[in-house]
């Protein structure tokens, strides 16, 4: 079995090659067939470029992702105990790492906090506790 090509510049170098020798014996379908192969070589050879990119972008980001943790209802950077918007971290595959307000607030029996970026709030407890209304009742005076 011949040696597998392991670079794309081995590749044009051969396939550059391949053309001269076709030009000297002047097989012009063989040369065409190479010039092709030449062009298809250069294509393949953008196409890794960017993929090779596309994988390093991936891997970036799954690195990322692993230094997260999520403990409900939010994400924490490993080592912080301030944790971030999960409305922008999630939105952004992770990319977005905005703190939510420290220490969270009081409101009405629960604690919530603010993301300064989306401007959302969000409750410690997951949910937004349920409302506790005093029925206010009119106050009717007689007079007499």
């Amino acid at each position: 079995m011949p040696e597998v090509i392991a670079t794309v510049s081995t590749a044009l170098k051969v396939a550059k090659e391949a053309v001269a020798l076709a030009k000297q014996y002047k097989d012009t379908p063989l040369y065409q067939k190479l010039v092709d192969l030449q062009s298809q070589v250069v294509e393949l050879s953008s196409e890794r470029i960017e993929l090779v990119a596309k994988i390093q972008s991936l891997e970036d980001q799954l690195a990322q992702r692993a230094k997260a943790s999520f403990r409900r209802p939010y994400w924490f950077e490993e080592g912080d105990a301030v944790p971030l918007c999960p409305q922008c971290y999630e939105s952004s595959d992770g990319k977005t790492r905005i703190h939510l307000s420290h220490p969270a607030e009081e409101w009405r029996g629960g604690h919530r906090r603010e993301c300064t970026n989306c401007h959302n709030f969000f409750f410690d407890e997951g949910k937004e506790p349920p409302r506790t209304e005093t029925q206010i009742r009119p106050v009717v005076r007689r007079y007499t």
